[in-house]
């Protein structure tokens, strides 16, 4: 079972890794990134298409984060909204979804 935490107090020690740059390779082409991911597993209301959602926040960085929900829960190019105990994150967009995985590009 997942457990609960504050996200927004793991994104402020998330932007002490934006020096670092990683290659991910992620059943497709090649992304640079630009910051460490935070492993995570704690499960999180957002909105997609005006639509409320519970998914899964797997890892978080200063950049975005990777998130597991129902099968077609999202798409590319949705605007996600994400929160966690009433604090939402920033907006994102999704740049990738991989069966019920998606990954979100914070916007900012």
């Amino acid at each position: 079972m997942p457990k609960t935490i504050n996200l927004f107090e793991s994104q402020k020690r998330c932007h002490s890794f934006t020096d670092s740059c990683q290659i991910d390779i992620m059943n497709g082409p090649e992304t640079i990134r630009t910051s460490d991911r935070k492993p995570l597993d704690i499960l999180v209301e957002g909105r997609v298409r005006s639509r409320p959602i519970c998914v899964e926040l797997l890892d978080v960085s200063a950049g975005g984060c990777k998130i597991k929900g129902k099968m077609g829960f999202t798409q590319e190019g949705d605007t996600i909204a994400l929160k966690v105990e009433g604090i939402r994150a920033p907006l994102g967009q999704v740049v990738w979804v991989d069966g019920n995985y998606a990954g979100v590009s914070f916007d900012g």
